[in-house]
């Protein structure tokens, strides 16, 4: 998990000047969790013939999805024209996509070692067909032991220790460092680019200034498009050997500056824009006609750390339960983010997330959901009585210190109603404004000097991958500094497992004792809200879930 994760930064420009805290709530306002999916999924053989999905990045960066300047959000969009070996459906499960990948077996879990079988009628776009020898080159060239590259430190092909052509050329042989159950995500960024367009670091590093359809495969191959025009064009694969045929008769990606994306929208210059959590963008687009704003989980959620080491009456878990049982969740959600249509639910989970497999409610497993009743018997227990509106101890009244950061409303509007809902049962919140920069940066985490900050977690398709940075003992981003050998024991656990449905059970057993010792609280899962036509099918909001390319089109009139 990167620090650039806490706050998802698209968000960040057009919360810093929108939104305000709601009223305070007396119970959980919400229990329904946001949808799974929001894509509009229609029969492509309904859909009208033709018409242009015209889509905006906020940059290019490069054409090559592997290259160190390659945008992430541009590279998934590329996915219409490059070759992907997995999907995701809506709980976030990975399965191979049958357009490039027959079957993927994994046969030992310690190393890990994966049999691949390609799509025999997988081809490049000049025919020729997709082989082993393409996974091989793709592989090398950032799995770095090759000089020259400049990859992109989001890759992860250095995990597998070698890559080679199996009993044919349409089998892949994979082997991992070490036990590596996530081993499905390596393929997420990129899958396979062909062996000629990654040969050599020149090719690599400068030959990718322009599309060229013997590069791509997929639904839709690139008509034209360049790093210079900022812009691709793509139009359906004439050859496509899929079962679905695309309908779309064009695609186009073009770079848009993220700030003027809605005014774009708004003008019929582009089908689709995220609205990114701004009450502002939200209504520009609720004034166009024939336009819906399709809502869905993200992959991010916002949870409270509570720093264990602090000073202060957080060292004490009763207090941080006391905390955490006060808080209408639900309520801390939806007033952060006002004017768009969002209501929070509560999130149950730290390690997954609603809808996803593995997802189970252990906040109310453990009667830990809000209850101000015993939020008070719990601070009662651990000494802090009741003195008129404030909780006292030994003379001294029970004050907690929230870093909220100064200028993002999000955060600002969060610490407003966490502030008044624990008000309620008698702690004083003593709020400390810190710069978007040193959060950002992560001075303020790392430094310490706070009793709680809300931060945002980014979770994804593999949410166990990074269990030992968030919770490990002397982790660098185990920021609440909680150490317990017995969550130690847990991860490495979890870590070994080959089964996945052990691996889950796992999971949430560690999430249990986390609730128990409450280093951090979860408090809901943030949105995606993407404004799209109504007539558009099969885009919008995908949560955990891959977009279909060839199943996007319009809805017949």
């Amino acid at each position: 998990m990167k620090l650039r994760a806490l706050v998802t930064l698209p968000m960040i420009a057009v919360l810093l000047a929108t939104g305000c805290s709601g009223p305070v709530d007396h119970g959980e306002t919400n229990t329904t969790p946001l949808a799974v999916s929001a894509l509009n999924p229609t029969d492509p053989t309904t859909h009208a013939p033709g018409g242009e999905l015209r889509l905006a990045v906020d940059e290019f960066g490069t054409l090559n999805p592997m290259a160190e300047e390659s945008n992430a959000e541009f590279a998934l969009l590329q996915q219409s024209y490059l070759p992907t070996f997995f999907r995701y459906d809506e709980r976030g499960v990975a399965v191979p996509n049958p357009d490039f990948l027959a079957s993927a077996t994994e046969t030992s879990s310690n190393p890990t070692k994966v049999t691949l079988k390609l799509n025999p009628s997988a081809v490049w776009g000049d025919g020729k067909k997709i082989t082993a020898t393409d996974v091989v080159a793709t592989w090398a060239a950032c799995n770095g032991r090759s000089t020259g590259f400049t990859c992109s430190s989001d890759l992860r092909f250095r995990d597998i220790q070698g890559v080679a052509q199996g009993v044919d050329e349409s089998t892949v042989e994979l082997t991992f460092n070490r036990a590596y159950p996530e081993w499905r995500g390596i393929f997420d960024r990129v899958s396979v680019l062909r062996a000629d367009s990654v040969r050599s670091p020149q090719v690599f590093n400068t030959g990718w200034t322009e599309v060229r359809k013997e590069w791509a495969s997929g639904p839709f191959l690139p008509d034209s498009g360049s790093i210079e025009t900022k812009a691709v064009v793509a139009s359906p694969n004439e050859d496509w050997w899929g079962t679905t045929k695309p309908t779309l008769a064009r695609i186009t990606i073009k770079e848009i500056p993220r700030e003027n994306q809605v005014k774009a929208f708004s003008d019929a210059q582009i089908d689709a824009v995220d609205i990114v959590g701004s009450s502002d963008f939200y209504a520009a687009v609720r004034r166009v006609q024939g336009v819906e704003v399709r809502q869905a989980g993200s992959a991010v959620s916002r949870q409270l750390v509570f720093n264990t080491s602090s000073p202060g009456a957080v060292s004490d878990p009763k207090v941080r339960q006391a905390i955490a049982v006060a808080l209408d969740r639900s309520g801390v959600g939806t007033a952060a983010l006002p004017g768009i249509g969002f209501t929070a639910a509560p999130l149950g989970n730290r390690i997954y997330l609603p809808g996803q497999e593995g997802y189970a409610d252990n906040a109310a497993e453990l009667e830990l959901t809000r209850n101000q009743a015993a939020a008070r018997d719990l601070l009662d227990e651990a000494g802090w009585r009741r003195s008129e509106e404030q909780r006292v101890r030994d003379g001294r009244p029970l004050e907690v210190r929230l870093a909220r950061i100064q200028g993002l409303r999000m955060s600002e509007n969060e610490a407003d109603a966490i502030a008044a809902q624990l008000g309620e049962v008698g702690i004083r919140v003593l709020m400390e404004d810190v710069t978007l920069e040193n959060f950002d940066n992560g001075s303020v985490l790392a430094g310490g000097d706070f009793d709680m900050v809300v931060v945002g977690i980014e979770g994804g398709n593999y949410p166990l991958a990074d269990l030992d940075a968030r919770f490990g003992a002397g982790a660098e981003e185990n920021w609440a500094r909680f150490e317990d050998p017995a969550i130690d024991a847990l991860i490495q656990r979890i870590t070994l497992e080959g089964d996945p449905e052990q691996r889950r059970a796992a999971a949430n057993e560690l999430d249990r004792l986390l609730w128990e010792h409450m280093p951090t609280a979860p408090l809901y899962q943030l949105p995606q809200s993407i404004a799209v036509g109504v007539r558009l099918a099969g885009y919008g909001a995908p949560g955990l879930s891959s977009i279909a390319w060839e199943s996007v089109g319009y809805a017949g009139e």
